[in-house]
């Protein structure tokens, strides 16, 4: 009997060509739908919006927006006021300076993906320096000083150790 050997079709040296030439292809087409999600927040903030809004509500006025560039306001009812009333009228104004000067003031907003996210403006005041020398003397019953006490400030890991003095 004749022993046949088993060839595979493809060796590993077409695997590698082949492998290369794919990735060949595919490289060219992931850079460009890299870039294109980029710049789609930026393509975004750039829509144009045309407004008449006189003494009207906030929430109304972000309904209008939703209905011209079919993007939908996201945000918390305990953190932005929609009952409170503001007057913009623009024309073929983007929708980056419209949010600005509607609400720039008060609270600020993000776009993400086909939302826009609006919060209340953080308050980031620097902290101040508080740290404070404390002077004193630890006695035990008999009014004697003790030496070598440990003295923590509460809720933090601040301390010190008493002296001679």
């Amino acid at each position: 009997m004749k022993k046949i050997q088993f060839k595979p079709r493809y060796d590993r040296e077409k695997w590698k060509v082949l492998f290369m030439k794919i990735s060949l292809l595919l490289t060219p087409l992931l850079f460009a739908a890299s870039s294109y999600s980029i710049g789609y927040e930026e393509l975004l903030a750039q829509k144009k919006v045309t407004l008449n809004a006189n003494q009207l509500q906030l929430g109304k006025i972000f309904k209008e927006i939703e209905n011209q560039t079919k993007l939908t306001f996201f945000f918390s009812n305990n953190c932005v006021d929609i009952t409170k009333t503001a007057s913009i009228n623009v024309k073929d104004e983007t929708l980056e300076n419209v949010l600005n000067t509607l609400i720039s003031n008060k609270y600020t907003y993000v776009l993400k993906d086909n939302y826009i996210v609006v919060s209340e403006k953080q308050n980031q005041q620097p902290q101040k320096n508080t740290k404070k020398i404390v002077e004193g003397t630890v006695k035990d019953k008999k009014g004697e000083p003790l030496i070598g006490v440990n003295i923590i400030v509460k809720g933090t890991k601040i301390g010190s150790t008493t002296n001679e003095t």
